[in-house]
């Protein structure tokens, strides 16, 4: 009798442990699938936001990696248009579609100097291009979002968003994608971007009757995150 009774409890242990292991594998599909998902939203966007802004700028010179250090220097430069141009030139090596150097950039110490520019709010084209460079940062792996939310990016951000006026359609455009970027990343990107008010920002945008479509389209991509 016991060994039945034995027999039975193995099997339904055996069935709640395959039942527990199954729904952590479709949660973990569900999460893989729903990053894939963004990755291939977010490398449209940038695809279409780098061939419209690019296709505006004279400057033709041709941007390498090697160089990066010579960017970095613009940066920490006393120069608003040496600060532009090597926030620029890094946005552009991140926008690359095949293996963009965030780590190279980031060992660089670049976050810290771009999330800077984001409070310079008297050169929105400067903010545009650093906010740029670092949802590209954000859009990499987990370690590299994370490195984004340790710096004080996440609550410039939402700053801009409720501070500009929306004639700054481009660099509201990419605040939103930036802020989208940072909550499909991980649930602790999401709460923490929760916590910082994040959310009110996006939905006054969302009912703001002089947003543009595609921004009011992203903000509620970037909600769904």
């Amino acid at each position: 009798m016991y060994d039945g009774h034995d027999r039975r409890s193995k099997r339904v242990m055996k069935k709640c442990i395959d039942t527990d292991a199954a729904r952590k594998t479709r949660q973990q599909d569900a999460v893989t699938l729903r990053r894939q998902t963004r990755d291939e939203q977010l490398l449209k966007k940038r695809r279409e936001m780098a061939n419209e802004i690019d296709s505006t700028e004279n400057d033709q010179r041709e941007i390498r990696i090697e160089d990066l250090s010579l960017y970095i220097e613009k940066c920490k430069s006393d120069s608003r248009q040496d600060n532009y141009d090597g926030t620029l030139q890094i946005r552009k090596l991140l926008s690359v579609n095949n293996e963009p150097p965030i780590d190279e950039v980031i060992n660089m110490d670049a976050i810290p100097l771009l999330t800077h520019f984001l409070t310079r709010i008297q050169e929105p084209k400067l903010q545009l291009e650093a906010c740029w460079a670092l949802s590209n940062i954000a859009s990499g792996t987990s370690e590299h979002a994370y490195a984004v939310m340790l710096s004080r990016t996440p609550s410039h951000l939402v700053t801009i968003l409720r501070e500009f006026p929306l004639y700054q359609a481009a660099l509201v455009e990419q605040t939103v994608l930036a802020l989208g970027n940072l909550a499909g990343d991980t649930h602790e990107c999401r709460d923490f971007l929760l916590e910082i008010h994040a959310l009110p920002a996006l939905l006054d945008l969302i009912v703001h009757p002089d947003v543009a479509p595609i921004t009011r389209k992203n903000a509620v991509w970037t909600c769904s995150n």
